[in-house]
């Protein structure tokens, strides 16, 4: 049996221990982040689009999780997500992805904890080191009392080790405009999307109840797509 001393503790500063205080655990605030994917699931929604959904953890221990991302919708049509998805393959040197099963740990709504549980993943985008912006875009509750709630989407990527944009990986050239990109970076209020859809484009998508938006194949590129 383990027993206490009764003589008080010596204490040494623990500096990132300091800095946890009085910080969510969970990333809410527009930036570029380090960290890895640890869950990267495969996904339909009822409107037959396919995608993934992503979970992220950054070096400091925050995470984002549903950072959903729609790829192809029930036409065949690839949507701006699938672009999001090269930049990602991209900055992760992937040329190819496969899906394979795979088991993770996933929030169960019904237990109100995390769960092992069994899902089609894409292992290659998995405990990988790579570097995102992200901001937080406002979107409409579906159920309940309807209102509006903020989730996390990625903008962009950049390699982890070298800031390079894919953009600049592609080219071959150094990095240089990872500074001025989380300048530039505006969270998205939804009457503003709103306003922007109707001056052309449109979303033509729903919100998924994840908290991942689903864009039509005429989905609406955000500011800043062309770092892509």
């Amino acid at each position: 049996m383990a027993t206490t001393s009764k003589t008080p503790p010596v204490y040494t500063l623990n500096a990132e221990g300091a800095k946890q205080v009085g910080v969510s655990s969970f990333i809410t605030e527009k930036g570029a982040y380090v960290g890895e994917f640890v869950r990267a699931e495969a996904v339909v929604s009822e409107q037959g689009t396919h995608g993934i959904e992503l979970s992220f953890k950054s070096d400091t221990g925050q995470t984002a999780e549903y950072l959903t991302i729609w790829t192809v919708n029930s036409e065949g049509r690839e949507t701006y997500g699938r672009k999001v998805l090269d930049a990602i393959m991209t900055a992760l040197r992937l040329r190819s992805l496969e899906p394979a099963p795979g088991k993770v740990m996933k929030w169960n709504r019904a237990a109100g904890r995390e769960e092992m549980t069994q899902a089609t993943l894409y292992p290659s985008l998995m405990g990988k080191k790579i570097g995102l912006l992200l901001i937080a875009e406002e979107y409409a509750k579906t159920g309940g009392d309807g209102g509006t709630g903020w989730k996390m989407v990625i903008v962009a990527t950049f390699d982890a080790g070298t800031n390079q944009t894919p953009r600049e990986i592609l080219e071959k050239k150094p990095a240089a405009a990872l500074t001025d990109m989380v300048e530039a970076l505006r969270d998205k209020p939804l009457k503003k999307r709103r306003a922007s859809a109707g001056h052309g484009g449109g979303t033509g998508g729903g919100y998924e109840p994840g908290g991942g938006y689903e864009p039509g194949a005429d989905q609406e590129e955000p500011a800043g797509a062309d770092w892509f």
